[in-house]
């Protein structure tokens, strides 16, 4: 016969084991969950300045130097840091399907591209051609935008101001969120 000290300990131990199971389950399904959730092919920052390129290897960034939180972001959120040295060099050895013009250099420009290409600009150019065209002005309107590729290279340009909730760094209960509906 079992001590019933010893079967009151066993059913404790049980009890705490199920009081955590749901919880670890949970914590299991949410991790497991980011893991598999899709990241855009495409990121661009709010006001044009950055735009990142998802490759094998990493994002590619577009620029060397400049909104240097904005690319530890999507590194981080890619779940793949890549040094921003290292995310350039990505972005010069892409195949030349996006197009970034950013310096105040090429303002007034004309940029030539084909239907398979996306030019992201930054300045005031000239566009030649039947690409995917976002402007400055597109992002300062709608915010940074996602951009995903179905499997037949259809593009979906997903905006931030079009997502809810806008600005998820904002608590739930706050009075920010309240106020604004």
């Amino acid at each position: 016969m079992i001590p019933r000290t010893v079967l009151r300990e066993i059913a404790q131990q049980r009890m705490v084991l199920f009081h955590w199971l749901p919880v670890a389950m949970a914590c299991g399904l949410a991790a497991a969950g980011w893991l598999v959730a899709e990241r855009p092919d495409i990121l661009i920052s709010r006001d044009a300045p950055l735009v990142g390129v998802m490759m094998d290897n990493g994002r590619a960034i577009s620029k060397a130097r400049g909104d240097q939180f904005t690319a530890d972001i999507w590194a981080e959120n890619d779940g793949r840091p890549v040094a921003r040295y290292a995310a350039h060099a990505l972005w010069q050895t892409k195949s030349p399907k996006v197009i970034h013009i950013w310096s105040k250099k090429q303002t007034g420009t004309t940029v030539t591209c084909t239907s398979e290409q996306i030019v992201v600009s930054a300045v005031d150019i000239t566009l030649d051609g039947p690409c995917l065209w976002i402007t400055q002005d597109d992002t300062n309107a709608r915010g940074a935008a996602a951009i995903y590729r179905d499997c037949v290279g259809n593009l979906n340009v997903i905006w931030a101001e079009d997502t809810e909730p806008k600005y998820t760094w904002v608590l739930k209960n706050s009075r920010r969120a309240i106020s604004d509906g």
